[in-house]
């Protein structure tokens, strides 16, 4: 084993760890925690919040350190007990990454707080343009892409393309999660490797049921700016028994109209936010899996990892039709 291999991982994420929805980050923290020591840097709040409730909680819970239910976070979360190398860290910076002094003072805020908190020597493995200088004491630097975060609303998007440009500079590696990411990290100067979203196959595998229920799922962030809501309006109109699960304002946004309208249709049942194993549950006892995705700027580089999923639970899977899944065909996936 070389020297860099031993050394510990720090993983600058853009999602909280306690997520509802887990995404790659999640994942990839887990798996890497089992072999080496994992220091996972929850999100430095890329979109400027607005004077709503939504945007004040999310403030409120990284202040006070309270979880993804509003409760202090006490101890070790059931993740972190199952992995001793797993350390979480959840930084408090000013959300306002586009003006010049809020980038100042984050900074200060990075290399005199958060820093302490990390190992002198570490690989960093960011899933965020912007780092703060993270990267001025690792010793080697992934950059990791899963979004075309600059697409979305409410983001400094001129201050990340141009970090996302110095980061891609000095990176050892650069990861695309689709085909539409790695298309635009080329016009940022990038050869990078090509690394579809990982699932945990093994979980929804084994929870598939043989007494399986005649309805469509849909799992995921219930937000109007990737879900179209209609769609799943127009299924359920047919008298088609619809499940759907996830958080909901997971942007920001204002619950949208057609949600709600979603919800008081009759064959439609609401089944929350999930964990994990009760996600997995439910997949394995339904017949067809949904990915109603709008096509749009910000989904030309999405890769729904919930494809493997709804897959690996053994069901059939119906998508928009998402430039990822068309430019790599999942077997088993309508598009």
């Amino acid at each position: 084993m070389n020297e860099a291999s031993s050394l510990p991982i720090v993983i600058l994420s853009t999602a909280d760890f306690d997520a509802s929805v887990w995404t790659n980050k999640q994942h990839i923290a887990s798996r890497l925690a089992a072999e080496i020591d994992v220091h996972y840097i929850e999100s430095l709040g890329l979109r400027a919040p607005r004077l709503r409730w939504q945007d004040m909680r999310r403030i409120l819970r990284r202040v006070f350190k309270l979880n993804a239910n509003g409760r202090p976070r006490s101890g070790k979360s059931r993740w972190q007990m199952k992995m001793d190398r797993l350390k979480i860290h959840a930084p408090n910076v000013l959300p306002w990454h586009g003006v010049p002094l809020a980038r100042m003072v984050n900074r200060h805020l990075v290399h005199t707080k958060l820093i302490e908190a990390l190992p002198p020597r570490y690989i960093l493995w960011t899933f965020s343009p912007i780092t703060y200088g993270l990267e001025e004491r690792a010793e080697k630097l992934v950059y990791h892409s899963v979004d075309l975060l600059h697409t979305i609303p409410g983001v400094p998007s001129s201050t990340l393309l141009a970090e996302e440009r110095q980061l891609v500079a000095k990176s050892d590696e650069v990861i695309a999660s689709s085909k539409g990411v790695a298309d635009h990290l080329v016009q940022q100067g990038a050869q990078p490797l090509l690394w579809e979203n990982v699932a945990d196959i093994s979980l929804f595998q084994r929870s598939r049921s043989d007494q399986r229920e005649r309805r469509a799922i849909f799992i995921g962030n219930l937000t109007h700016t990737k879900v179209d809501f209609a769609v799943l309006e127009q299924i359920a109109s047919r008298g088609i028994k619809l499940a759907v699960a996830g958080p909901t304002n997971i942007d920001g946004s204002q619950t949208d109209e057609a949600l709600s309208r979603l919800l008081r249709i009759p064959t439609v049942e609401f089944l929350g936010n999930l964990s994990q194993e009760e996600m997995a549950a439910e997949l394995g006892r339904s017949w067809v899996g949904i990915i109603p995705y709008h096509v749009n700027d910000y989904t030309a580089g999405v890769f729904p990892m919930k494809a493997y999923e709804y897959l690996g639970a053994g069901l059939h899977v119906v998508s928009s039709p998402l430039p990822s899944l068309g430019a790599s065909p999942v077997a088993g996936v309508e598009i």
